[in-house]
C-alpha cells in the first residue's frame, strides 16, 4: 500500500451463506501521535477553536458537501447486482444527512447517560447535479463505469482505479462502490495537513482521496430494501459509510486504536474503552465508566450506532475549515442545483392527465426527453421506451401511485403518476 496513505478499514470475514463472524474486527489499528509536545500545543489551539464556536452568537453556517458516486459494475442492468440503483444510492445519502445532523430516528435509543453530550453537525451531503464540464449529469451524483474485476486489492484500488477515475476532489467528495474489496467492507482516506491533534501530518495524494465501499453495504435496507442489502446484516443500514465519513472528516476510533486504555480519540466526552466493541453491548464497562458502544466510531453493529458527541462534531468542523480539499469542498456547492433551479427545469415538462386510466401526454419545452420508464412503488419496471413519444399508451395497471422516470438532456426527472379506473 502507498505509505503516504493513512486509511482505516472495515474488516469483514464471511462465513457460509454470507453470515458475519461474531468476533470480527471492522478495521485494523492505526498508529496515532498521542504524547508529543507539538500535539499538546495543537490541542490547545483546537480547544480555543471549540470555545470560539461555543461562544458564537450567530447561527452556524451549513456545510454543503457535493458527492459523486462512481458505480463500478460488472455489466448488469441498473438496479441489479453491482450496478446499484439511484434509489439505493439516495438511501445512503439520506442516512448520512440524518446521522450527522442527528435527525436519525434511532436517536431515541441513545442511552440516557449520553443524551446531553450528543452533537449535531450542520452539514448537508448532496449528490452533485453537474459534471466537471458543467453539464447536467444523466443521473444525479452518479457515474457508472463497467469494470471486469470481481475482487479488488487495496493496492489496485489506490494505485490504479482511483487515480484513473477520480473527479476534482476540491469540488466533489468521491465515493466508489465496488465488488469484494479483499478483507474489508470499505475504507476512507484521512484528511491531511489539518494541524488537528491526533492526525499525522501526512501528505496524501489527491488522486487517492475519497471512500471505497463494497456495493452491498452502501445504503439502508430500511429505506430501500434492495436485494443487494438483504444479506448484508448486521451492516445493512448505511452506517459503514457514516463511520468512514467520520474518518474522512478527522475522527479517530473511540479507543484510539491502542488497547488496554492507552489510546485516545482526543475527545474527552467519549468514555475511554480498552478495545473496540462488538455487537451491541449496551452494558459494557469502559476503563472508568460505561462505554459508549452506540458511537458511530466504534465497531458496533449498524442498528446499535446512533451518536456523535459534541467534541467529535467540533473536530469535524475544524477539518472542514482547515484541511486541504475538505475546506474547498464546502465552497463547491455551485455544482448542486438549488431547489429553485430544480423547479425551473421541472417546469419545462407538462404531463397530463394525472390521474389517468390508460394514457399520458408529455409536453416538453426547452428540454429533450431521451427515454422513459414507469416504475411501481417497489421500484419494478412496468413500462419503458428508449425513444420518446408525446403520447404514452399505458398497459393495464392496478390502481395506485407509480413513478414516471424521464431521462432528459438536463438529467433525470421523476413524476408521480396516479392510476385510477
Amino acid at each position: 500500500m502507498n505509505s503516504r496513505l493513512l486509511m482505516l478499514f472495515f474488516i469483514f470475514n464471511l462465513l457460509n451463506f454470507n453470515l458475519f463472524s461474531q468476533d470480527e474486527q471492522r478495521c485494523p489499528h492505526v498508529s496515532h501521535s498521542h504524547n508529543s509536545v507539538r500535539n499538546q500545543t495543537l490541542y490547545q489551539k483546537f480547544l480555543d477553536f471549540r470555545r470560539s464556536k461555543m461562544n458564537a452568537r450567530v447561527s452556524e453556517k451549513e456545510y454543503i458537501i457535493p458527492i459523486i458516486v462512481h458505480v463500478m459494475h460488472l455489466g448488469e442492468p441498473i438496479g441489479e447486482g453491482t450496478n446499484i440503483s439511484a434509489e439505493q444510492i439516495q438511501s445512503q445519502i439520506d442516512v448520512l444527512n440524518e446521522d450527522f445532523n442527528r435527525r436519525n430516528l434511532d436517536q431515541e435509543n441513545t442511552l440516557t447517560e449520553f443524551e446531553a453530550i450528543a452533537g449535531q453537525l450542520a452539514i448537508r451531503f448532496e449528490l452533485a447535479d453537474l459534471d466537471m464540464t458543467g453539464n447536467r449529469l444523466p443521473e444525479k451524483g452518479i457515474q457508472r463505469l463497467r469494470v471486469y474485476k470481481g475482487q479488488w486489492s487495496v493496492q489496485t484500488l489506490t494505485d490504479s482505479l482511483l487515480p484513473a477515475t477520480t473527479w476534482d476532489n476540491t469540488r466533489y467528495y468521491n465515493i466508489w462502490t465496488v465488488k469484494n474489496i479483499q478483507g474489508f467492507l470499505g475504507f476512507a482516506q484521512f484528511p491531511d495537513s489539518s494541524g488537528l491533534v491526533g492526525l499525522d501530518e501526512t501528505y496524501n495524494t489527491p488522486a487517492s482521496d475519497g471512500m471505497i465501499v463494497d456495493y452491498d453495504h452502501f445504503g439502508s435496507y430500511l429505506k430501500f430494501p434492495a436485494p443487494q442489502l438483504s444479506n448484508a446484516q448486521p451492516f445493512h443500514l448505511g452506517r459503514t459509510v457514516t463511520h468512514e465519513m467520520g474518518h474522512a472528516l478527522g475522527l479517530i476510533h473511540t479507543w484510539g486504536d491502542v488497547n488496554d486504555c492507552n489510546g485516545s480519540d482526543f475527545c474527552a466526552d467519549t468514555p475511554e474503552i480498552p478495545s473496540s466493541s462488538k455487537g451491541c453491548e449496551l452494558d459494557r464497562r469502559g476503563c472508568n465508566s460505561l462505554a459508549m458502544v452506540q458511537n458511530y466510531m466504534d465497531y458496533s453493529y449498524d442498528d446499535c450506532m446512533n451518536i456523535f458527541t459534541q467534541c467529535q462534531v467540533e473536530r469535524m468542523k475544524w477539518i472542514l475549515e482547515n484541511s486541504p480539499r475538505r475546506k474547498e469542498l464546502t465552497q463547491a456547492a455551485s455544482i448542486v442545483l438549488s431547489s429553485e433551479e430544480e423547479k425551473e427545469i421541472g417546469a419545462m415538462i407538462n404531463i397530463f392527465p394525472n390521474p389517468t386510466d390508460n394514457q399520458l401526454y408529455i409536453q416538453a419545452k426547452g428540454i429533450r426527453i431521451q427515454e422513459y420508464e414507469l416504475l411501481n412503488l417497489l421500484g419494478q419496471k412496468v413500462l419503458s421506451n428508449q425513444g420518446f413519444s408525446e403520447r404514452i399508451q399505458l398497459p393495464k395497471l392496478l390502481e395506485g401511485i407509480y413513478i414516471l422516470k424521464l431521462k432528459t438532456n438536463q438529467g433525470i426527472l421523476y413524476r408521480k403518476i396516479s392510476i385510477q379506473h
